[in-house]
Formats: structure tokens, sequence, C-alpha cells
């Protein structure tokens, strides 16, 4: 069993906490989406809005800006976090793996983000080719399989079990990545072990 670096663990305990956030959002993205533009076109609520003012319609159009960006740039720095965590921790390829599928997970946010008329222009092509959706998700699977065994071979280096079978669980590909969210919450608390100490 080797000693952890404790810069190391902390970074990737901060990228799998980033992580975790991110699937979060992900889920309730769509649903605080959908009430806000509810919201904007009741009728009853706009004759609200303009009794209260502008700056509740401002702090609504800031919400939205962060619920639609905030993804992309946690999943930027989770990237950034799991690639220095993983590079610390693990030598060679191994350590390539893992930030490999920090990467993959990036590019994934970054492709479905919208951006301008582009991105809506984008958003529409994914409703109307289901095939992109199966793409972005066959991807985004492959990248927490890189994550994951990723996980699993620092749990091997540094003898942590807690963290081989989160590093497991994070790698099996199941729509919904509802298994890849429990992996994460596992190795999360395993990181936290290994960044106690013994």
């Amino acid at each position: 069993m080797q000693q952890s670096d404790p810069e190391g663990v902390s970074n990737l305990r901060r990228g799998v906490l980033l992580l975790i956030l991110d699937g979060l959002l992900i889920y309730i993205e769509p649903v605080l989406l959908f009430f806000l533009f509810w919201l904007m076109i009741n009728d009853k609520f706009l004759t609200t809005i303009s009794l209260i003012g502008t700056f509740s319609m401002l702090a609504l159009l800031v919400l939205t800006f962060v619920m639609v960006l905030g993804p992309f740039f946690i999943m930027s720095a989770a990237a950034g976090y799991l690639n220095n965590g993983f590079s610390s921790l693990l030598s060679g390829r191994w350590g390539s793996i893992g930030a490999a599928g920090a990467w993959l997970l990036f590019i994934i946010v970054f492709v479905s983000t919208p951006w301008g008329e582009e991105g809506l222009v984008h958003l529409f092509a994914l409703v109307v080719f289901p095939e992109e959706i199966l793409a972005i998700l066959f991807v985004a699977d492959v990248g927490f399989v890189l994550i994951g065994i990723g996980l699993f071979k620092v749990g091997s280096s540094y003898n942590n079990k807690l963290l081989k079978i989160g590093g497991i669980v994070t790698a099996i590909p199941i729509p919904l990545v509802i298994t890849n969210f429990i992996g994460l919450i596992i190795s999360y608390v395993a990181l936290g072990e290994m960044e106690r100490g013994p």
C-alpha cells in the first residue's frame, strides 16, 4: 500500500463532488426551466411581475442563465480537478484513463450547452434527430467507464476497498446515470476517508 498524496486525493474528491453536483443540476434543470417558461407565459404571473418591477424579471433571467450554463462551468472545473487528481495519484496510462473520462464528459457538456442561435438550432436538432442523443449518451457512458476505472485503480493502489467498489459502480453503463451517480457518492465518501488518513 502506497502513501497517498493529500493534494491528489483532495483534487480527486473535489472533482467527484462537482460531478455529483453537475448530475443533480442536470436532473433538476429541465424541471426548473419548464417552470420558468410556464411562469413567463402565464398572464397572472406577468401582471404580478409588472407590479413588482423589473427586478424580479431580471432575477428570473439570471437564474435561467445559471441553469443553462451552470453544468458547463461545473464540468470544466470537475474535469480539471479529476485530471490533476488522477495524474498525481496514478502514474502512466492509469492516470491518463481517468483523466480522459473526465475530459470526455466535459466535451459532452460543451457540445450540449446552447450557445446563442447556433446552440438553439443544435437543441432543435437534438429533438429532431434522436441519434445525436444516443451518440451523446454513448460517449458519456464511455466517460463514466473511464472515470470508474481510474477510481478503481486509485482504490487498488491505496488499498481502499470502498473506493474500488465506488469505481466499479461508477463504471456500470446504465442509462440515466443512476449507477454512475451512486458510484460517485460512494467514491466521494471513500476519498474523504483517504483524505482524513488512517
